[in-house]
């Protein structure tokens, strides 16, 4: 009885039709009421991004861009300029790289590692024989704008960033002038390049870092004093006082980066021939002599009790350990890029020897 009762029941709500007056008033409170937002949309990933028109432009462009062509971005990643994908990493992967950096160290460090690529493409060129003017000049004009945005985005937190792209820097400038003083009269001359460089070296030695974080309420440029201050207060915060563990560890830490750097150099210096590289080695020898003589400083200022003293050189022993590292790993990647240049020289050269001899070989039986 009561399962008659329900599907009859059923059937009756099945039957049940609204007037003409009452659709057309429900319709009209539907679409002219204001829409209910829920609470938990400030907690929801998807509308946030939404909301941010250029994060998510950039995402997607950056989505669409490794998924079509992925491949060939990381094939591009080794391209120098002249070769077929070189407009692909410098146009499509380091652009996106950028967009896809979000905080200033990352930013920061992108710029660094571009400016560095410029040279060591330029470099990468010379040592094979391919460098000619407009290589160059491009080379040029994009080194020189990715250091100028290093600068533009490089904050006083990042100094250890700034020290090891100076680094970088200094060795690129040795590597230019070794390269350079190898190459005969009627190639192609580093000249504006090598010059573009050492300027920024010089410019960076006297200006300090300033950046959008550190403008006053007007948009001018702060004080030098008041720069030096935050640079320096921000790098207290890393080594605190003389004698702490975190300074003991870096002291330790360059120690063995100096005798770890100094073998392979030995090692390096046993095997090569090109009067390029033996300058290299050299200057990074002198540059860790430079090192340990600071690091030897930083000892004797710490057990006289000038702490501002051993921080000083401490930070000066970092520097130069670096810069030798620089100078010995572009040096073996280098050498290693001229050597197979010259493989491909020498094979392309059998490969054309033998193609005469068959075609003479041809000409004697006709």
């Amino acid at each position: 009885m009561k399962d008659f009762e329900y599907k009859k029941g059923i059937e009756r709500i099945k039957n049940l039709k609204m007037t003409a007056e009452e659709k057309r008033a429900v319709f009209e409170r539907v679409f002219k009421s204001e829409p209910v937002i829920s609470p938990w949309t400030v907690f929801s990933f998807v509308a946030w991004f939404k909301e941010n028109r250029w994060a998510y432009a950039a995402v997607t462009f950056a989505a669409v861009i490794l998924l079509v062509s992925g491949g060939t971005i990381n094939a591009s990643r080794g391209a120098l300029p002249g070769d077929l994908l070189y407009s692909i990493k410098v146009s499509v992967k380091e652009p996106v790289q950028e967009l896809l950096a979000f905080s200033n160290k990352a930013k920061a460090s992108l710029a660094a590692e571009f400016a560095t690529a410029r040279l060591e493409e330029a470099e990468t060129l010379a040592v094979q024989g391919r460098l000619d003017i407009e290589k160059l000049k491009m080379a040029q004009e994009s080194f020189v704008a990715k250091v100028n945005a290093f600068d533009e985005t490089v904050t006083p937190p990042e100094a250890e960033v700034r020290q090891d792209f100076d680094a970088a820097l200094e060795a690129h400038s040795h590597i230019l002038s070794a390269i350079e003083n190898s190459r005969t009269d009627d190639e192609v001359k580093f000249n504006g390049l090598e010059e573009a460089v050492k300027e920024k070296i010089a410019t960076r030695k006297t200006k300090p870092v300033v950046s959008a974080t550190m403008m006053n309420t007007t948009g001018a440029e702060p004080s030098v004093q008041r720069t030096q201050s935050l640079m320096k207060d921000t790098e207290e915060v890393k080594v605190e006082t003389a004698g702490t563990s975190t300074e003991r560890e870096a002291k330790k830490k360059i120690r063995r980066s100096i005798d770890e750097t100094r073998s392979s150099l030995f090692e390096e210096a046993a095997t090569t021939t090109a009067i390029w590289n033996n300058e290299v080695i050299n200057e990074a020898h002198s540059t860790l002599d430079a090192a340990e003589q600071s690091l030897k400083d930083a000892n004797d200022k710490e057990e006289s009790g000038d702490g501002e003293a051993a921080k000083e050189a401490l930070k000066k022993s970092r520097k130069a350990t670096r810069e030798a590292r620089v100078l010995l790993d572009t040096g073996l990647k280098l050498k290693k890029k001229e050597e197979e240049s010259r493989k491909e020289r020498e094979k392309k050269s059998e490969e054309s020897r033998k193609e005469r001899e068959e075609n003479s070989r041809e000409s004697e039986k006709n």
